[in-house]
Parts: structure tokens; sequence; C-alpha cells
């Protein structure tokens, strides 16, 4: 293209001038000249957000060019062409490559554009691929690499990776609007997390702007965790970060969800069977809630009242007389039929919170919490998987309670690809366990080969029975005093070097030191209550006001005090899903039935006393 000369530029301009000075008559002036058009530079067209004009132009400049810069060129109208929301013909752009040879440089960005384009067009596993060709990269393409492994992670669901992405970016982003976008992107990524996760994240950056954003994401993920209220905490991080850039949009949003998430109910109705057979453990929850009611409240308006539910033929109606008297929460019923009973009714005007699982989902406004058999079965069966122990062998009490807690041990081994190889069911007043044990270890086959061995050579063999090969583990679903008499006699059936696993029942939940020592290295899971009591400063009140409850009844004490914490905090646990949270029954979350789940901690007998273990890793049911 070409522009007008200057002198016929002047020419055109006095020509006019001239005309405009003939005033005797009009004159049609003439038609203007054509226009002609001016090129404006590929930098121009980027800063008006034509990114198609600018592709446009590389290509063309692309045509012209040879080697380096005209692969450079191509790159460049390629990343235009994503900009532009075309990775049809940012793909073409890389076509034109092909037979290009690229300095180390060049190809590192082809596979940078590559990556992009893949992930323009919702292949995040190839996405993924190219990007682990790549070395750690440096300038202005590290941005670019972080960026990119940012977005894979998170469209794989793995938004821990993704915020560690976002973190190291931060420190190369030096625009504020750069880091804007960083901030806008990781805090969702943050308020998804669990503690642990936000504390390993703050070890990793010393920026105090970030640190400042984990800690105000830590204030939301453990608001329903126990010490500082947390709009307390939140107005204490507002003193600290006076000018942080999260005043204006994220603070905000945040107080308003602590404030509706937070503010309890004045009245609590509690249905319990607090007369008849289940009184004492009715009376245990009972207790438990009303610790946690003069240990927790703010409110002296907030008002607790019980229900006996012994007689009820109908739990419904009770339910309905709750709410005639002016219930904002309902705790109960305890007992599962009456929990399906209250099911069948589908809605409910005001929250439950039941303290079983029924055999049905609940329904809407029901939440469903519970220390269930079945749940930590399932944890044992997850941690010895976790710990690389696949065959079981498996000794229950008989009766409908064994064998359904054995049925999800079992289902729960199988589903994680481990083997139930046998099990056996004992009488729950046995003392003698021989007969299970051999049958579990096949030590009557080994006696019975022995037997037929003898009568064929008629000599006199030395025998010692031999134990199945085959298995790795045991799991031992046993209360305290059969477990204590079922350990030395696997250790006596052959099977010391068997790990044992169990549930919760194994151990009383206090300290018996003498008697526990024949436990020795059995592996339990239970509530932190009991397994760390230290760690929870209602313990000793609560110990030294009903010292026999609590000694046979710890557990049912730690219920009522997690449903009483529960209660001010279904919202956010609806609108939180699976976040954990710790309770004193131990960490909890959300499934998508609305039933509350508990991921125990896990211990070992040594010496007679109780030895935390760490975390291997299983999964929750």
């Amino acid at each position: 293209m070409t522009t007008p000369s200057l002198s016929r530029l002047l020419l055109l301009t006095g020509w006019l001038a001239l005309l405009a000075g003939c005033g005797e008559q009009p004159v049609r002036p003439p038609p203007p000249p054509p226009a002609v058009e001016t090129e404006v530079s590929v930098g121009e067209l980027q800063a008006r957000g034509d990114h198609g004009g600018a592709a446009e132009l590389l290509e063309r400049q692309a045509e012209g060019s040879t080697g380096e810069a005209r692969a450079r060129l191509l790159l460049e109208a390629g990343e235009e062409r994503l900009l532009q929301d075309r990775p049809d013909l940012a793909q073409l752009d890389l076509t034109r490559l092909e037979g290009v040879p690229l300095s180390t440089g060049l190809e590192q960005r082809r596979l940078l554009l590559e990556a992009a384009i893949d992930l323009a067009l919702g292949d995040t596993e190839g996405a993924a691929a190219r990007l682990a060709e790549l070395p750690i990269l440096t300038g202005p393409l590290r941005r670019r690499q972080l960026r990119l492994e940012a977005e894979v992670a998170e469209l794989a669901g793995d938004t821990v990776t993704a915020a560690r992405r976002l973190l190291a970016l931060w420190p190369l982003s030096e625009r504020l609007g750069e880091r804007e976008q960083i901030t806008d992107r990781l805090w969702p990524m943050l308020r998804s997390m669990a503690p642990p996760q936000l504390e390993s994240l703050a070890g990793e950056t010393g920026d105090a702007e970030l640190l400042a954003w984990l800690d105000l994401a830590r204030i939301e993920v453990e608001a329903p965790r126990l010490g500082a209220p947390p709009l307390q905490r939140l107005a204490e991080w507002e003193r600290r970060h006076a000018d942080h850039p999260a005043l204006q949009e994220a603070v905000p949003q945040l107080r308003e969800r602590l404030e509706a998430w937070s503010t309890g109910p004045r009245r609590i109705a509690v249905l319990l069977p607090l007369s008849g057979p289940l009184a004492k453990a009715a009376s245990a929850i009972r207790d438990g809630m009303i610790a946690a009611y003069y240990a927790d409240s703010t409110d002296p308006a907030t008002e607790l009242r019980f229900y006996d539910t012994t007689r009820a033929e109908n739990i419904f109606q009770i339910y309905q007389q709750a709410l005639e008297e002016g219930a904002e929460r309902v705790v109960g019923p305890l007992r599962r039929e009456m929990v399906d009973q209250l099911t069948l009714a589908g809605e409910y005007p005001v929250p439950v919170l039941t303290l079983n699982f029924g055999d049905q989902p609940p329904g809407r406004g029901m939440t469903q919490f519970a220390l269930s058999p079945e749940d930590e079965a399932r944890q044992v069966a997850g941690r010895a998987v976790a710990e690389g122990l696949l065959k079981a062998v498996a000794l229950y009490p008989q009766g409908a309670w064994g064998d359904r807690v054995h049925q999800a041990f079992v289902e729960e081994l199988e589903r994680l690809g481990g083997e139930a190889l046998e099990s056996a069911a004992y009488p729950g007043t046995a003392s003698d366990f021989s007969r299970p044990i051999r049958q579990i270890l096949n030590l009557d086959d080994s006696s019975r080969r022995y037997r037929e061995v003898k009568r064929i050579t008629e000599l006199d063999l030395k025998f010692e029975p031999r134990r199945r090969a085959d298995a790795e583990w045991i799991f031992s679903l046993a209360f305290p005093r059969q477990g204590r008499l079922i350990a030395p006699q696997l250790d006596f059936h052959h099977a010391s070097d068997l790990p044992v696993y169990a549930t919760s029942h194994i151990y009383r939940g206090t300290p018996e030191p003498v008697r526990d020592r024949d436990l020795e290295g059995v592996r339990f899971c239970d509530m932190p209550w009991a397994m760390e009591p230290d760690r929870f400063p209602l313990r000793e009140p609560v110990s030294r006001t009903w010292p026999k409850r609590v000694e046979r009844h710890a557990r049912l004490f730690a219920l009522g005090i997690d449903a009483y914490r529960i209660l001010a905090w279904l919202d956010w646990m609806a609108e939180n899903g699976e976040r954990e949270w710790e309770g004193v029954t131990g960490t909890l979350s959300t499934d998508s039935e609305q039933r509350i789940r508990r991921r125990l901690a896990w211990g070992e007998f040594r010496r007679g006393k109780v030895q935390p273990l760490a975390d291997a890793g299983e999964t929750t049911p």
C-alpha cells in the first residue's frame, strides 16, 4: 500500500481553499478523494483487542519470511488465534511449521501453544502430556507454563497442585492486573481445601499478601471448629491486614456467609428414649448435649427441651408436638425404626438431625448422624488395603449385628480390590475361640492331612499344625472381653505374625493398661474423644461430673456433644458438600445423601496403652 505525498496533500488543500473563497456563485465541491488505507501494527491491533486482525497480519508477514523469523511469526499468530477463541485456526498456523527446524526456545513455545490448543478443545490429557515434555522454563515462557499447568490441574480436580502453580506464578507477575487475575482464580480453590492443605501451601510462600489470603481461607474452612468464633477471627484478620485487596469483595462476602451459618437456633427439641432399656444410652447423649450447651452457648435464650420417645407409637406426632411448641431444630430420634418412620414424612419444615442412620436416604431437611459400626468396618478394610494388605480372614460375633457389620467389611474389602479368604462367627458368650480360629486358619485341614499320613505310613511322626499361608491379616470384630481372649489365642494357633485390625468396639474408651496388655499390637479405629482425650478441654469436666457413666458410655457423650455443635452448622454442611471439619467423634463430612460420615483416628495397643497412629490415607466410606 502507498500513502499520499505531502505535495499532493498541499495541492488539494490549496485548491479547496481557493474554491471556498469564491463567493459569487456556489460551486459544487468535487467528490472527496478515495480513502487510502494505512496499515496498523500488530501491537496496535492487540491493544484494540482485535486478535483476529493481529493474527491475519502476522500470517501475512510470515508468508514473506523464512526460517526462524517465519516460525516466530506463525507461533505468535497461533497465540493470537487462541485469544480470538479460534483454536482451529491456531492449529492451522502450527501445521505450517511442520518440517521447519526450531531452536530450543521456539520448540518450547510450540509445545506450550499445542498444550493451550488441547485445553481449548477439551483435551486435558493431551495438554498434560505436552506439558510433561517440558523442563522448568524461564522468563515469560515460565509464566505461560505455570498458567497452563494450573489450568490442567484444576480441570483434573487437583486443586492443591493448581494452587501451587498459581502461588509460583505470583512473584513472576509484576503488574497489578495480573495479580488480581491470579487471586480471582486462587481464592475459590483455597476455599475448597482442607486445613492441612492450606497449612502445607502456607509453607511454600513467604509473600505476606498471599499468606493473608491463605489465613482468610482457613477462617472459612475451619468455621465450625471450636476456639475463637469465626466472626471474631475475621475481625482480627481485618485488623492485621487493613490494606489487603480481599477487603473489597472477599471479606464482605465471607462475613455474610459466616453470619448466615453461625446463627444458632434458639429452641432445640431433642427426641430420646429417656426411659426403658435404652435410657442409660439416651441419658449419656442428653448429658453430652448439655455439656456442649454450657461450654459453647453465648446466647442465654437458647433452650434445650427433651421429649421421651420410649412409648411413642408414631415419632412424627412427637415431631409435630415439638414444632407446635416452637422448636427451630430437632435432634433425634435414636432408634433406627423411628428414624425410618420420620423419613417417610419426606420433607420437614424444621431441620432434623437424627441420631442413627435409617434404611432409606433422608428426605429434604433431614440430616442423619450415627456412630455406625458398618462405617467403622469399612474404614478397617480401607486402612489395611492402604497398607498393602489385601487378603484377610475374619472373626465376628454371631447374630444380626455381627452379620451386618461383617457383610459391610467384606463388601468394602472386595470393592477396594482385596479378598476375604475365610470368616467364622463365634458365640458372644464364648471364652474358648479355638474352633473359629482353627477354621479361618485352616488348621483343621492341616490336622486331617497329618492323621491321613500317619494312618498310611503307620509312623509316629512329629507334627505341628501349619496355618494357611495366603492370609495377610485378621479382622477381629469383638468387644473388649472377647478381644482380650481372642488375641492370645491367635498367637497360640500360630498366627502371631499376622497383624490384627479391629473396630472401636475392642476398646472401652477409657484406659485400662493392665487388662489391655493382651491386645498388644492390635490396631483399631476410634473417635478422637476416646483415642486422645487430652486434646479436648471438655473431656475433663464431663468425666469429673459423670465419672461412672463416662467410663461406660464415653462415646455416647461424644455423640451428644457433636450433635449439639452440628445444629448451628447444618446450613454450612449442606452448602459445603463433603468438606471435612473436626468433631470429637471424628473428622466429619456430609455425603450426597445428607448423612454425616466420620473419618476416625487410628491407634495401636502397646504395653496396654493406646498409641496414636498416623493416617494411612484410607478413604472414608
